[in-house]
């Protein structure tokens, strides 16, 4: 029996629309991993426009110089994405920021375990893929207001009546609070990077 979105629930339909923009940081990581390859001579890759900071390197740094390399980028995609969601063709940008933000940690990843080697898988599981995954759930919460918001838009310019699904307020709100977890996120990763650094990385 074929399914199809006007079937679902409303839990289904909001499980389907985190699954499909979880697609696209999924796509992001074997991407960034794809271009480490490709870029033999890392040329491109590990500058911040890809990485966007989140290499771990045995470099010494201020907590507060960890903590800003972990939140300032974070939070610069959840304003890019709240941006988007005011825009009727924001979709396939905030689209787009999912699969950056995943590159940038297939990137991270990939360039960790060519200079680490199997050391390198434990950096990763430890230092990069608790904070990519919780990364992913802001991130893909900050996608589906922006996307919902830009597609009531969408429906407006179209004369559609948009009742109670414009609240500029309640969406401003919920990427306040998505601002705050990307704080704690941030924090919780300063506090690993601070202690890890010296233990995984600084005797390599």
């Amino acid at each position: 029996m074929k399914i199809t979105t006007a079937d679902m629930t409303a839990s289904q339909k909001r499980k389907l629309s985190l699954g499909l923009l979880m697609l696209f940081m999924f796509a992001g990581i074997i991407a960034g991993t794809l271009l480490v390859i490709k870029d033999a001579d890392r040329d491109f890759v590990t500058t911040d426009l890809f990485s966007q900071r989140l290499i771990k390197g045995g470099q010494a740094k201020t907590l507060f110089k960890v903590f800003q390399d972990s939140f300032l980028p974070l939070a610069a995609i959840l304003l890019s994405q709240m941006i988007c969601g005011f825009f009727a063709v924001g979709q396939p940008l905030c689209a787009f920021t999912l699969f950056h933000r995943g590159a940038a940690g297939g990137i991270s990843a990939a360039l960790i375990y060519c200079e680490y080697g199997l050391k390198g898988f434990f950096i990763i599981v430890v230092m990069l893929f608790p904070v990519l995954v919780f990364n992913m759930y802001i991130l893909i919460f900050g996608a589906r207001e922006s996307v919902r918001l830009s597609n009531t838009i969408v429906g407006f310019l179209f004369g559609k009546e948009c009742g109670d699904n414009l609240s500029i307020r309640l969406y401003l709100i919920k990427f306040l609070v998505l601002t705050a977890f990307a704080l704690i996120c941030s924090v919780l990763d300063s506090a690993v990077t601070y202690i890890f650094t010296g233990l995984l990385l600084k005797n390599h």
